[in-house]
């Protein structure tokens, strides 16, 4: 093999790593979503202190706050505001980079759900609508409302991360409202006194999913195909550049035993 044909196969082979590894990637979160939806399926449970549960239940009324961004009544609200900016990678195709400045709650400490007639708690720090729900606002700006209240130092470090690609800043925000219906998954606290929830065991996290248990397992499911779909796509795409090369390798050799027979 000549020299150029050998830093083709080094290219080629690199170019397969690296797609694998994405492939890899992509198997592994359609793998996590598949078992998640198998665990959430389970049926629904009691109010058992001590216990996994599994319950569907609404947002209970309560003293509504205001959302930090956009000032509406709600009974919780998650703002985060990022540093963006854009990294040119080829002529046609620019990478979003987006940094985290900072992340703000407003509520109360804990947030009620009724089931039925009973009352339980969720702690404030452990809703995380980002993982499930798309933000009620989003919006670009350079400059942020004081009522935020981010200080200078946090935007600093963030546009710093993101560098001279820094262009505006982004701010998301999420709000729950009483009698939102809620898919929960966690475990019971096993203490006297308030019902409380605690992130599920097996999970690792506590599932707050705004709408029905079947709505979430389809979710779930659909994911996980896409990211299947995803991973077998990566698989192809890193074998290509080592089947054009083996196809024109194949080739090669074919007109080379062409020529010979002919000059024989």
């Amino acid at each position: 093999m000549k020299k150029s044909g050998r830093a083709l196969l080094v290219i080629a082979l690199v170019w397969l790593v690296l797609f694998e590894g994405g492939a890899y990637a992509f198997f592994r979160l359609a793998g996590a979503s598949s078992v998640e939806a198998d665990h959430v399926s389970k049926p629904l449970t009691g109010l058992d202190r001590g216990s996994a549960v599994r319950l569907e239940a609404t947002v209970a009324a309560g003293k509504d706050v205001l959302a930090p961004l956009s000032q509406a009544p709600c009974v919780a609200a998650l703002t985060e505001v990022y540093a963006v900016g854009y990294e040119r990678e080829k002529e046609d195709e620019v990478r979003r980079i987006a940094v985290l400045a900072a992340r703000i709650r407003a509520g109360p400490p804990h947030i009620g759900i009724a089931i039925g007639d009973a009352r339980v708690e969720i702690p404030l720090a452990l809703w995380d609508p980002s993982a499930t729900a798309a933000s009620r606002v989003d919006g670009s700006m350079n400059e942020l409302p004081a009522r935020l209240e981010i200080t200078d130092a946090e935007l600093r470090e963030a546009r710093a991360k993101v560098g001279p690609r820094y262009d505006h800043l982004e701010v998301r925000e999420w709000t729950l409202l009483a009698g939102t219906p809620l898919f929960v998954v966690g475990r019971l606290e096993d203490h006297d006194g308030a019902l409380r929830l605690a992130p599920d065991p097996a999970l690792g996290k506590l599932v707050m999913h705004p709408g029905t248990q079947r709505e979430y397992i389809d979710k779930l499911k659909t994911m996980s195909i896409a990211f299947r779909i995803a991973g077998g796509a990566f698989v192809v795409t890193g074998c290509v550049p080592l089947v054009i090369l083996a196809i024109s390798r194949a080739r090669a050799i074919n007109r080379r035993r062409g020529r010979a027979a002919a000059g024989g």
